[in-house]
């Protein structure tokens, strides 16, 4: 956690979208460095996975003037999967949304992931996200999947990654990583920026690498620089 807090701190990016945090002392592990760091939490527990509770979060240096959780369908894949979604006040006096999530993790669970996401994008549409919006995820699916595919047919949806300078990383779950054991299937681009509507996409890259701020998970981190159209 102390590698992530020096990251944030030095980074300060408006939003970050935390999934699998589980509570330490029966709050969610990531409450103390919002805390010292002057975010705002917003937290939407999924259950438990292995006797481990988990869920997602949002932390944001401003208010949500609505928050909503969604629950996802295929619980018996592994646990309730649940969608975060934070509306902020815009600068235009409009609405934009944050959301965060984490799909099916099983390899072989592409049909539950594409049911998610399926969800998510109704949810998205229903909810008046659609209008301006940004996704930060662990999607559990390559860029290939229908669910990936999915979440791309909301209106102006973009892939943050197409914009990462060469050079990087390929994938946010590396074998080059020292965290992630081979046995989980590594070398895949499973965690995600989408965003859509009249949020754009200006830049992305990977952080919390070696070479980036520090390795602090299993995962690669995502950042990008989104604009208010």
């Amino acid at each position: 956690m102390q590698t992530i807090k020096a990251g944030v701190e030095v980074l300060a990016p408006d939003f970050i979208t935390f999934q699998e945090v589980s509570p330490q002392n029966g709050r969610p592990q990531i409450e103390g460095m919002a805390i010292d760091l002057d975010y705002r939490m917003y937290y939407a527990d999924a259950g438990a996975f292995r006797g481990r509770r988990e869920g997602n979060a949002i932390l944001s240096k401003r208010s949500a003037v609505q928050v909503e959780t969604l629950n996802l369908s295929d619980p018996d894949v592994d646990l309730q999967r649940v969608a975060l979604c934070c509306f902020f006040d815009g600068s235009s006096g409009g609405r934009f949304a944050i959301l965060s999530t984490h799909l099916a993790y099983p390899i072989d669970a592409d049909a539950a992931r594409s049911n998610q996401a399926a969800e998510l994008v109704s949810f998205i549409e229903a909810s008046g996200a659609r209008a301006a919006f940004a996704l930060g995820a662990d999607l559990n699916a390559v860029p290939s999947s229908e669910a990936v595919g999915k979440l791309l047919t909301l209106e102006g949806a973009k892939d943050a990654w197409d914009l990462v300078p060469p050079g990087g990383p390929k994938f946010t779950f590396s074998a080059d990583n020292p965290l992630v054991e081979e046995r989980l299937w590594p070398d895949r681009r499973i965690d995600y920026i989408i965003a859509g509507g009249q949020l754009k996409i200006e830049s992305c890259e990977a952080v919390f690498t070696k070479a980036n701020h520090g390795i602090a998970s299993d995962h690669y981190g995502v950042l990008a620089e989104i604009v208010e159209l």
